[in-house]
């Protein structure tokens, strides 16, 4: 819990100041355990994966930082289009991943 005073309190009630500098970053997958006092101080971002959302932007982005010519970029960004989400699911169907990620995280890997 953080309160008005700048002040963490872990669960074991460890209380730690946070400087006026300081800001502090969490990642969650979701607010279930979130209390409301949290949920209205935070900034939150929501980082959504419906339809490829994430890992189509990534790649968009890593096609236009790499030193190719613009056609050879359009054809990354159209071979990925094309094979990018078949990939993914046949990942998902046929392999057992020992560590379960999101599907950015699978793509970033081959960037």
């Amino acid at each position: 819990v953080m309160d008005d005073n700048r002040l963490l309190t872990l669960p074991s009630n460890e209380r730690i100041p946070l400087k006026v500098h300081m800001k502090m970053i969490f990642e969650i997958r979701d607010l279930n355990y979130a209390t409301p006092a949290t949920a209205t101080r935070a900034g939150i971002v929501c980082m959504s994966d419906t339809e490829g959302v994430q890992w189509r932007s990534y790649v968009n982005s890593w096609v236009n930082k790499q030193e190719y010519s613009d056609a050879h970029k359009e054809q990354l960004k159209k071979m990925f289009e094309k094979y990018g989400s078949e990939a993914l699911y046949w990942m998902l169907k046929n392999t057992k991943i020992q560590v379960p990620m999101v599907d950015i995280c699978l793509i970033s890997a081959v960037c």
